[in-house]
C-alpha cells in the first residue's frame, strides 16, 4: 500500500512541476517582451529588470499553482486509466478512498506552505514591485512619453512626434501646462526629459516659443521665443506616497490587514444610525479587507478541490499529455477564477457575505468533485 502511496505521489510531482513552470511562463511572456522592452530600447539595468521579473514571480504561480494540481491530476491519473493500472489497484483490493486519504493529508501540508506563501511572501513581493516600477519611471521619465499622443505628466499634457527611448530626447515637442491663474501652451523643435533627484522632473527644451494666458478671463496674455528653457516638474507628496510608502490592500500582510478591520469593527460602534453613508463606507471597507484575507486561504484550498476534481475526469477521458490536460484545466479553472473575482466585487459592494462570496467557488467545485469521485470510486 505504501509503495503505490509514494508511487502516486511521486508521479504527481514531475507534471505539477512542469505545470507550474509552463503555466507561469504562459503568463509571464507578455510582461516578459515588456521588461524586454525596458532592457534593450529604453535602457534600463539589467538587475533592474531581473528584480522586475523575481518579484512577478509570486503573484502569477498564486494562480498558476492551484492550476497545476488539476493538470498533474488529469496527466498522471489519465495515464494510469490508459495503462491499466488503476484496474490493476482496484483487483488487488486496494480501495482508491484510502489512497486518497493519504494524498489529501499530503496536500494539506503543501496548502499550509502556500497559504503562508499568500499570506506574507506575497504582499511584500506586490509592494516592492510597485516600488521599484514607481522608481523606474521616476528615474527615467522619458519611458512614461508615447510619441504621437498627449500624455498626462502632473499638471502637464506632453506630446512629441518621436523620442529617443535610451536618451530621452524629443521631437517637435507641444506642452500645455494648466496653472491656477491661467495656462501656458509651450512648442519647441526638440527637448529631453530627465530625472535630477528623488521628486523632481526636468524638461530642456530648445528653439521654441510659449503663449500663456493669465487671469480670471485670461484677459493678461503674453508671447516670447527662446532657444532655450528648462520646465521642473515636481512630483506631488500625493503621488509619492501613493507609490512608495502607501500600501494597498493586496500589498499588506495578514497582521496589517486584521488590525485594519478591527479599526473599523470599532469606528463602525460609535458611528451614529442616522449616519447611513459613514456607516455603509465603512462597511463596504471592511467586506473589502474580508474578501482580501480570505481569497488567500481560498485559492490554496483549492489545490486539493482540484486533484480531487481531475481524478473521475482523467479516468473517463485517459489524458496523458499536457496539451490536452491543459485545456482542460483552463477550461475549469476559467471559471472558478471569474467566480472568485465576482465574490470579491459582490462582498465588496456589501451584496454577499464576504466568507460566503469568496469561498462559494470552492464549495461548488468540491461539491461537484466529491459527487463524481464518490461515483468513480463505487465503481
Amino acid at each position: 500500500m505504501k509503495k503505490i502511496d509514494r508511487y502516486i505521489l511521486r508521479s504527481l510531482l514531475s507534471p505539477f512541476l512542469g505545470s507550474v513552470f509552463a503555466l507561469t511562463m504562459i503568463l509571464l511572456v507578455n510582461s516578459i517582451f515588456q521588461l524586454m522592452d525596458l532592457l534593450v530600447r529604453k535602457g534600463i539595468p539589467f538587475i533592474t529588470v531581473l528584480k522586475v521579473i523575481l518579484l512577478t514571480l509570486p503573484s502569477i504561480m498564486n494562480m498558476t499553482i492551484p492550476m497545476s494540481f488539476l493538470v498533474a491530476g488529469l496527466i498522471v491519473f489519465g495515464r494510469m486509466a490508459g495503462h491499466n493500472e488503476i484496474l490493476c489497484i482496484r483487483s488487488s483490493g486496494i480501495y482508491f478512498k484510502n489512497i486518497f486519504l493519504k494524498l489529501s493529508a499530503v496536500m494539506a501540508i503543501i496548502v499550509v506552505l502556500n497559504m503562508t506563501f499568500n499570506l506574507y511572501i506575497l504582499p511584500e513581493s506586490n509592494f516592492r514591485l510597485k516600488q521599484i516600477l514607481f522608481e523606474i519611471r521616476t528615474k527615467k521619465p522619458a519611458i512614461e512619453i508615447e510619441p504621437g499622443i498627449f500624455n498626462k505628466m502632473e499638471n502637464y499634457l506632453i506630446y512629441a512626434s518621436s523620442k529617443d527611448e535610451k536618451t530621452g530626447e524629443l521631437r517637435d515637442i507641444k506642452i500645455q501646462e494648466v496653472k491656477e491663474d491661467g495656462v501656458r501652451f509651450i512648442s519647441a523643435s526638440r527637448g529631453k526629459i530627465y530625472s535630477v533627484k528623488k521628486g523632481e522632473i526636468v524638461m530642456e527644451l530648445y528653439d521654441g516659443e510659449f503663449i500663456e494666458a493669465r487671469g480670471e478671463k485670461k484677459e493678461e496674455f503674453r508671447r516670447a521665443v527662446f532657444s532655450e528653457d528648462r520646465l521642473l516638474l515636481n512630483l506631488d507628496e500625493e503621488s509619492y506616497y501613493k507609490n512608495m510608502i502607501f500600501r494597498a490592500d493586496k500589498d499588506k500582510p495578514i497582521g496589517m490587514l486584521i488590525e485594519e478591520i478591527k479599526d473599523l469593527e470599532r469606528e463602525y460602534k460609535f458611528l451614529s444610525e442616522r449616519d447611513e453613508i459613514s456607516r455603509t463606507f465603512t462597511k463596504k471597507r471592511e467586506n473589502t479587507l474580508l474578501s482580501e484575507i480570505n481569497s488567500r486561504f481560498a485559492l490554496p484550498v483549492a489545490s486539493i478541490i482540484f486533484i480531487l476534481f481531475s481524478f473521475p475526469i482523467a479516468v473517463k477521458f485517459k489524458f496523458s499529455g499536457y496539451g490536452s490536460a491543459l485545456g482542460v484545466s483552463f477550461f475549469f479553472f476559467i471559471p472558478y477564477y471569474v467566480m472568485l473575482l465576482a465574490g470579491k466585487e459582490l462582498s465588496r459592494r456589501t451584496l454577499f457575505n464576504p466568507y460566503i462570496a469568496i469561498w462559494a467557488p470552492n464549495l461548488i467545485f468540491a461539491f461537484i468533485a466529491i459527487f463524481m469521485l464518490r461515483k468513480e470510486l463505487a465503481k
